[in-house]
């Protein structure tokens, strides 16, 4: 995954799996920065029998946020978070035979650790 800073016109590697010991991410399908600059990606399934949002922190430390299980045959889509960066929305496409929407309360991070 590459990063692009428009103030600079520069692009970096954010993530990449051949140097990540433990290829957390193995199936990114799509992601959304947060304030604090850590990145959520939708994670499906490949690395884990179930899907995962993925959290990659500003430093590249990258760690599972969630987990959904049971939900064969679907992925992780959507992730999406309110204007204020309170709350945090993320879909199943088909979870359990339909679409299923969740929503997470923070406090999640607002600046760079």
């Amino acid at each position: 995954m590459w990063e692009y800073n428009p103030a600079t016109e520069q692009i970096c590697t954010r993530y990449d799996n051949a140097t990540d010991p433990s290829r957390t991410i193995s199936g990114p399908d799509n992601l959304v920065a947060a304030k604090s600059g850590d990145l959520f990606v939708c994670e499906d399934p490949g690395n884990v029998p179930s899907m995962e949002l993925v959290l990659i922190e500003p430093d590249g430390t990258v760690s599972p946020f969630a987990r959904i299980a049971g939900h064969a045959g679907s992925e992780i889509a959507g992730v999406a978070f309110t204007g204020a960066g309170t709350r945090m929305y993320f879909s199943s496409q088909r979870g359990a035979g339909l679409g299923i929407t969740y929503e997470v309360s923070g406090p999640f991070r607002t600046t760079a650790s």
